[in-house]
């Protein structure tokens, strides 16, 4: 008998078998698709390559996760960083995690097959809580824990027009849970993905893997593509080599739908639909010895989401858009049920007041619908719930020197279901003292608001074997507070970009966090129970705002094309981490999490264009020791080759992981076991035509 392990729960009559669905839903999208129109390939995108770009044009790559409008990134206020289509092509990411690993102060660290930690600037974890991601403009969040799901992020890597990554708080324009980084995935629009591709591996890892895509044309102003795509990815290893058990599987498919319904108006449609499986051991906690229970974790998610936006455009550059989206998530594993329904409008409305005046005005509404069946090992109440979020935000842009200097002060304004109002300012200056230079600097305050987690679940964490004889097990409980506030950021950072050759870019910035509220997990006075037997002691610790905390780091970032065939990069980031109880803590957990992300981290990139249209791609990389999870530092190389033969066709062979047998990049964490990462090699081929 296992008391304290998770039942599962029947299954809910609205939650049918996720693969079924979405094999129905796929075939449903495809032929209420419109139909395609065949298309020369002179209409596909015509981008150059990466490497064909000067470093002058990629610095004033177009971005718009500063600030909500295109600007090129040398002149963006923020530490920001643009990961390309190309990037991501030559060194061979198959997930949108691996793909992050090609940005600089971000922390991406595996913890089996399917999951992730991903973090910015410190605070990482499977349920890291500070990071918001976006996929073309629709929230990847949860309110579950207040992140993010990485084995449901998932997009078609090739119709990806960039990643741009944001270290820092966003918050005055993304607002809550934008505390330390925004993460922003952007696809090609339809016109750029005209005609068909093709494309399918197979590798020691990636077992096999395979994508369809088709863009057509709707009348004279409007553009479609379809697209498909399925994979299979083998389990990692255990500490010993042997077979982790942690495979992972998914079917996605979706459509876009681009028009430009007048000359200053357009309009874009787009869905998406996805159903996949998981696996994983995860230990949960026993009142029986050895007080723990090691079991497989299978998980089954499903969902969809749908999404318009319009725009218009008035001469002169004002600018309205509307925004909404509907998005559905379930989740089945042995330990809870949960399902999301989530209703998203967004509207923004910029002008100018004069010359040197810019108004940037937006409202927002959110309707989250959860439902959440839990076990006997966590469980939630109530177990239904529907929470709105109301926002409203203004930003105000002046030019007080033309050219030369630019401040930026805005504010949101939120009202939740958790904290009620709360309001989070940011002030922006750039300086430009010459067409080569850049310097900025911010101040701001960001709030992480309470989950569902924290406000409403008890879950078991642990069971203290008795140290005495006649003492008791002790079993430890978390306990959902309604007294827990939202976690503050105040954020000071600056940076400074230089281009002192055309061949030559550097990017510096430094930044200064103080966390005010800062979780912690209070113990209460302990109880004792029969209830399941044996008898024993309950301590229930609650989440309460009684830590402090202050970050500190620098990071550098270099760029070095010595020809048009041969591009270089580095990046190098220092942080340190400190939490401070407050005097009335008794908290003896929380101060550990300082050691969740490493103190160091190094990175380079090589792409270099050969003869006969093959390239050769390599990344390098070093992670510091990540001290809380006891994980050592380790180094890890990818490398890529890639052939073309400019008539739509690409054969790329990559490997992954290739300097050591296999190796922790996560230690074990709540409802998870981590496994090691071994190398892999997978051969891909892409046909557009």
């Amino acid at each position: 008998c296992d008391p304290m392990g998770a039942e599962a729960p029947p299954r809910l009559r609205s939650w049918p078998n996720p693969m079924n669905r979405a094999i129905a839903l796929s075939a449903v999208l495809w032929f209420l698709a419109p139909a395609p129109s065949a298309l020369p390939a002179t209409l596909q995108d015509k981008k150059p390559p990466l490497v064909e770009l000067s470093l002058e044009e990629l610095m004033n790559t177009e971005v718009t996760s500063v600030s909500k409008k295109q600007e090129r990134v040398s002149e963006a206020a923020v530490a920001i960083h643009v990961i390309s289509q190309e990037n991501i092509h030559r060194l061979g990411a198959t997930t949108i995690a691996d793909a992050l690993r090609l940005s600089p102060g971000l922390t991406v660290a595996r913890i089996d097959s399917n999951k992730w930690s991903i973090g910015a600037r410190g605070f990482g974890g499977r349920f890291a809580n500070k990071l918001l991601v976006l996929i073309d403009g629709r929230s990847a969040y949860t309110s579950l824990f207040s992140g993010v799901h990485w084995d449901i992020q998932d997009v078609l890597l090739d119709d990806v027009d960039r990643i741009e990554v944001i270290r820092g708080p966003g918050a005055t324009l993304w607002g809550a849970n934008a505390v330390n980084g925004v993460i922003n995935i952007i696809s090609k629009s339809s016109a750029q993905t005209q005609g068909g591709l093709l494309s399918g591996g197979v590798g020691t890892r990636e077992q096999g893997f395979g994508a369809v895509r088709y863009g057509g044309k709707l009348g004279e102003k409007a553009s479609h593509r379809v697209y498909a795509k399925y994979f299979k990815r083998d389990g990692f290893v255990d500490a010993q080599g042997a077979d982790a058990g942690d495979r992972w599987d998914a079917l996605r498919g979706g459509f876009r739908i681009d028009a430009d319904v007048s000359p200053r108006d357009s309009l874009t449609l787009s869905g998406d639909i996805y159903s996949g499986r998981t696996n994983g051991t995860v230990t949960l906690p026993d009142l029986s010895f050895p007080f723990q229970t090691t079991r497989a974790e299978d998980a089954e998610v499903s969902g969809g989401n749908v999404l318009g936006r319009f725009k218009r455009v008035w001469p002169g550059g004002a600018a309205l858009a509307l925004q909404a989206y509907y998005d559905h998530s379930v989740r089945m594993d042995s330990v809870h049920r949960e399902a999301y329904d989530t209703i998203d409008l967004d509207l923004q409305h910029r002008f100018t007041l004069s010359k040197s005046h810019e108004m940037f005005l937006g409202l927002g509404f959110r309707n989250a619908a959860d439902e959440l069946v839990g076990s006997s090992a966590l469980t939630f109440a109530p177990g239904a719930r529907t929470d709105r979020l109301w926002s409203g935000f203004i930003q105000n842009e002046f030019l007080v020197s033309p050219e030369k200097l630019r401040v930026t002060l805005g504010s949101k304004f939120e009202h939740n279901a958790y904290t009620g109002f709360e309001i989070q300012p940011s002030a922006r200056l750039l300086f430009t003292p010459s067409l080569r230079q850049t310097l900025w600097a911010s101040a701001s305050r960001a709030v992480r608001t309470p989950s569902r987690f924290e406000h409403d679940a008890r879950v078991h964490l642990a069971v203290l074997p008795p140290t005495d004889l006649g003492q008791p097990l002790a079993l430890i409980d978390i306990l959902g507070s309604k007294a827990f506030a939202s976690e503050e950021l105040f954020a000071y950072e600056a940076g400074y970009r230089w281009q002192p050759t055309p061949r030559l870019f550097l990017d510096v910035a430094a930044f200064f966090n103080v966390y005010d509220n800062f979780r912690s997990l209070e113990p209460g006075l302990p109880s004792f129970s029969f209830s399941p037997l044996p008898l024993h002691a309950v301590v229930e610790l609650k989440p309460e705002n009684k830590f402090d905390g202050k970050t500190r780091g620098l990071e550098a970032a270099a760029s070095f094309s010595p020809s048009k065939r041969i591009q270089l990069s580095a990046s190098y980031s220092w942080l340190r981490v400190r939490l401070t109880p407050e005097a009335l803590s008794m908290d003896t957990i929380t101060k550990a999490a300082e050691g969740d992300a490493p103190v160091h981290q190094f990175q380079f990139h090589s792409f270099l264009d050969l003869p006969r249209s093959f390239s050769i791609n390599a990344a390098l990389s070093y992670v510091g020791r990540i001290s809380n999870q006891e994980v050592p530092a380790w180094l890890r190389a990818d490398l890529n080759l890639g052939w073309r033969n400019g008539r739509g066709l690409a054969l790329n062979l990559t490997g992954q992981n290739l300097l050591q047998p296999r190796h922790a990049e996560w230690g074990t964490s709540f409802l998870v076991n981590t496994t090691q990462v071994p190398p892999s090699v997978y051969l891909k081929a892409t046909w557009q035509f």
